[in-house]
């Protein structure tokens, strides 16, 4: 049996990152206060550009001729870029304001995205990758925070507007891959990039005029306010926090197998069209956004293992039977599906956990969420390259499922050990 914490949350556990005391502009109403519709039209339009731009790399640099390892670089080095500047624009956000810090991370990706265009060779492409990782690396954290700010300290309302916040911007991931699939021609290299940064250039008008964004509380003893967080709430919240956040290192490791190794596998070896594709990546982020949909109806998933446990061992056998045993695009598509789907259950547990606690500190948490994911693209894309090189294709998804059960079993061996540390101090 997965092991648990059977130990109630009070009250004060349920308490989000609201930032009432900021010095941003608070929402005029309840209703504006729980619907923070810019926060989620914003989310759908950023990624919707980030996953269209993402996948036609892949095609771009299949047109010139990348390598399997390139084309993991590829993938990685953004990830290079995105993960270490999540882990200090949280606290950036937290200062100089989450707005403020999204629109320059915004503005500077517009501005790659445009660069793009005039890539002469793969080398530029790699010369790039990583600021535009680091430009959306700016983004995330302190919109995150922001949707924090946004919701009001209900636990309620955190797992709702959570949710739909999910469901937002993995919908631009699900129409992502379609529309670079649809749009891509390799006469035509160029429009996916230009149609993005036009869509980066409406994003942030969506920025401009929604309420909120401002600087995070600022308290002398920050470390102080998460020990009285905590002992006030679940004792064990750091720890499903972190044990979240490896969870969610190991899915996105998957999820960089995926998108980096598929396209090549699938144009060269299988002679799928460019449209399949993308419709069999799309599998993956469409099932994504179903398990932010179910999460969203329900909080009995919160502060128990189990759903972590059950998402890696369901996602390492999809990865294995696409690694031995996958011939089709349709087998191909359920593995996919399958994976989104239990990559959605980490998601959506890192950043419920990330967002739980002090609310000064709600960026630099969320950043560290982020940076976690994005050491796992990273991760995934610079691996998987390596192996495709050496071993074929198909390797990188059985690495991935060997990651996936060393990550299961930290978790069960910490939280077991953690819980029964618990019990014995409440016995003495």
């Amino acid at each position: 049996m997965t092991p648990e914490a059977d130990i109630p949350i009070s009250p004060e556990a349920d308490a989000p990152c609201a930032d009432t005391s900021s010095g941003s502009e608070p929402p005029d109403t309840d209703a504006e206060l729980r619907k923070p519709w810019g926060i989620f039209v914003m989310a759908f339009l950023i990624d919707l550009a980030v996953m269209c731009v993402g996948l036609s790399l892949q095609f771009l640099g299949v047109r010139l001729l990348a390598s399997p390892r390139v084309l993991g670089m590829l993938g990685a080095f953004q990830s290079a870029g995105y993960a270490p500047t999540c882990l200090v624009s949280g606290r950036i956000a937290d200062r100089i304001g989450r707005k403020r810090c999204a629109i320059i991370g915004l503005m500077a990706a517009t501005v790659v995205w445009c660069l793009f265009t005039r890539a002469p060779n793969v080398y530029w492409l790699l010369a790039l990758a990583p600021i535009s990782g680091m430009a959306l690396g700016m983004v995330w954290p302190g919109v995150q925070a922001w949707l924090a700010e946004r919701t009001g300290r209900n636990h309620r309302a955190l797992n709702r507007n959570l949710g739909l916040f999910n469901m937002a911007w993995s919908s631009g991931l699900v129409v992502g891959p379609l529309v670079a699939g649809r749009i891509w021609n390799d006469e035509l290299p160029n429009l996916p990039f230009v149609i993005c940064a036009g869509i980066g250039v409406i994003t942030v008008g969506v920025l401009l005029v929604t309420s909120g964004g401002g600087p995070g509380v600022r308290k002398a003893d920050e470390s102080r306010a998460e020990d009285a967080a905590e002992s006030n709430g679940h004792p064990l919240w750091t720890l499903f926090m972190r044990l979240a956040w490896i969870g969610n290192f190991a899915s996105w490791f998957t999820g960089a197998a995926i998108h980096t190794m598929f396209p090549k596998l699938a144009l060269t070896e299988m002679g799928l069209t460019h449209n399949t594709v993308g419709i069999l990546i799309f599998c993956y982020w469409a099932a994504l956004m179903t398990a932010f949909f179910l999460a969203r109806t329900t909080q009995r998933w919160q502060f128990k293992m189990w759903p972590l446990i059950v998402a890696a061992g369901t996602s390492m056998l999809a990865l294995l039977t696409a690694g031995f045993l996958a011939r089709s695009a349709t087998v191909f598509g359920i593995c996919f599906a399958v994976c989104g789907i239990c990559s959605g259950v980490t998601y959506v547990s890192s950043l419920f956990y990330s967002i739980n606690g002090p609310p000064e500190t709600c960026a630099r948490r969320t950043g560290y969420h982020e940076a976690v994911l994005g050491a796992g693209s990273l991760a995934g894309g610079l691996i998987s390259g390596e192996i495709a090189t050496a071993l074929g294709l198909r390797v990188p998804y059985v690495v991935a499922a060997g990651l996936l059960l060393t990550a299961a079993l930290i978790q069960v061996i910490v939280l077991t050990r953690r819980s029964a540390e618990l019990r014995l101090h409440e016995d003495a």
